[in-house]
């Protein structure tokens, strides 16, 4: 296989505390949240949030260097927070509504390692991984499968693993590939089957796991699909308590 890709930086103190902030100050359930399947519990389980109106801020005041300053969009925010109980937030990105210009945007400054969510708990059996692109449909992944699997999303299609995350990969039962359903995804697949074995698991309907939920496909009778003779057929069929 390629060598992992190096680990990339952590952010700094200043950001991650800035970030924070930013998390504290917006979070919550939201219209659109809602509008897009994610449950209040969810929202709030992960720190979601809603930014009502463009905001521009020093960059110094992140840790970054001076320059033009910083934009924060109006949007649905997305931090990734790997441990919940501390709150460090290591990446940002915002899900705008406004026609002009990027639908997401990360915000400088923050980690771009994948987002890893319902890693199994220490001493327990690695579960298998689903892997996605963004950020948004990890999160929908989890909330409807996080007793199955571990989502991985890698914020790019054109991302590789980091010695990390390889290891995570690795140590997984299986691993499902559902990249986006375009050009770019079935391109990007056939390399994580060559190198990990993956199985290919493209969304039931439309582009994304998004996309499923709005046409009313079951997310969690689809990832069951994936997981057939991998799990027995009655934990794939449970529900997950709310």
């Amino acid at each position: 296989m390629d060598a992992p890709t190096p680990a990339p930086p952590s952010p700094s103190a200043q950001w991650k505390e800035a970030a924070a902030a930013f998390v504290a100050q917006v979070a919550g359930p939201s219209d659109y949240s809602r509008a897009r399947g994610l449950e209040d519990a969810t929202v709030q389980a992960l720190r979601l949030g809603w930014n009502p109106r463009d905001c521009f801020v020093d960059r110094p005041a992140w840790g970054l260097p001076p320059g033009k300053r910083l934009w924060l969009p109006a949007g649905l925010v997305i931090p990734t927070i790997p441990t919940l109980e501390q709150g460090e937030v290591l990446a940002l990105k915002i899900r705008r509504l406004a026609a002009d210009g990027p639908k997401y945007v990360a915000i400088p400054g923050g980690s771009t390692a994948p987002m890893v969510l319902a890693r199994a708990p220490a001493g327990s059996p690695a579960k298998p991984i689903i892997i996605v692109e963004g950020e948004l449909d990890a999160i929908l992944l989890a909330q409807a499968a996080r007793d199955l699997v571990t989502v991985l999303a890698l914020r790019s299609v054109s991302n590789k693993p980091d010695a990390a995350t390889c290891a995570l990969l690795h140590a997984a039962p299986a691993i499902l590939c559902a990249l986006d359903f375009d050009r770019a995804g079935q391109a990007a697949w056939p390399w994580w089957h060559d190198t990990f074995r993956a199985r290919y698991h493209p969304p039931a309907t439309g582009k994304d796991v998004g996309d499923m939920l709005a046409a009313g496909v079951d997310v969690r009778e689809w990832v069951g699909w994936g997981l057939e003779g991998i799990l027995p057929t009655a934990a794939i069929k449970a529900r997950i308590p709310r």
